[in-house]
């Protein structure tokens, strides 16, 4: 009939693919929180839940109530019973859905905590973002860019710098020493100062150490020869061949 009296108007509702019946009903369609009745339902069978409402009932629960449906708040917000499953629906709406948009963990802390509660919170919001590969991926870096490297300038010879570095928290040994105090001889030289301290030695008692290697003759600046500092003369390779020939009459002489 339509499409006799009103062409034009038939043709519109084909574009948009809807047409006329004779006879029909009146629906409606009501939208219900789905999250909220299920942790309304989750209470109804959670033990912990049991438990605060128990302790409620003695008066040990300040900022808990129960409604008339049997649902238990926190300071207006809903409580979320002990259950993993449950926790990681509310993390992933909260979280992973297109109006969400991945916000970070204070601003989900502060979203969440406006609706409900549960004992560590903060602590699973913090996890479940640290785990999130999309914000990861993403994570904007907030501080400075890094210049470039300052290498440290390189000595003209030995003792042009010296160093030190303790090594501390060790078990306390029979002469009540508990660090480990090394001092290198000059960044041009091998050598270095290895000595048990305990942790309260004074900066005097190590300078004194030090003053004691250094006091060792060295190999003046620009001297080629060979140095007479034992401490700063590497020990020679020793044959082992020529050891094995040494030991050889020792061995046969016990024979």
């Amino acid at each position: 009939m339509i499409a006799e009296e009103q062409p034009s108007l038939h043709q519109e509702f084909e574009q948009f693919r809807m047409e006329l019946v004779s006879e029909g009903f009146l629906a409606s369609i009501e939208l219900q929180p789905t999250l909220i009745s299920q942790i309304k339902e989750a209470q109804k069978s959670n033990a912990s839940i049991d438990g605060i409402k128990s302790q409620l009932a003695a008066g040990k629960a300040p900022g808990f109530t129960v409604d008339e449906e049997g649902v238990l708040w926190y300071n207006g917000r809903l409580c979320v019973p002990s259950d993993s499953e449950l926790k990681q629906v509310i993390l992933k709406e909260a979280h992973d859905t297109l109006y969400s948009i991945h916000p970070g963990g204070t601003k989900m802390y502060q979203d969440l905590k406006e609706q409900f509660w549960w004992h560590g919170m903060k602590r699973e919001i913090g996890s479940y973002i640290a785990k999130c590969d999309i914000c990861q991926r993403v994570k904007a870096e907030h501080q400075r860019p890094a210049g470039l490297l300052q290498p440290l300038q390189i000595p003209e010879w030995k003792w042009d710098s010296v160093g030190m570095d303790f090594i501390t928290g060790l078990p306390k040994s029979s002469k009540g020493n508990d660090s480990i105090w090394i001092g290198a001889a000059g960044e041009l030289s091998s050598p270095s100062t290895i000595d048990a301290t305990p942790s309260d030695a004074t900066a005097t008692r190590r300078l004194s150490t030090l003053d004691n290697v250094a006091s060792s003759p060295v190999e003046p600046r620009g001297n080629s020869g060979k140095r007479s500092d034992p401490l700063l003369t590497p020990r020679p390779r020793r044959n082992l061949a020529e050891d094995d020939e040494r030991r050889e009459p020792l061995i046969a002489d016990l024979i």
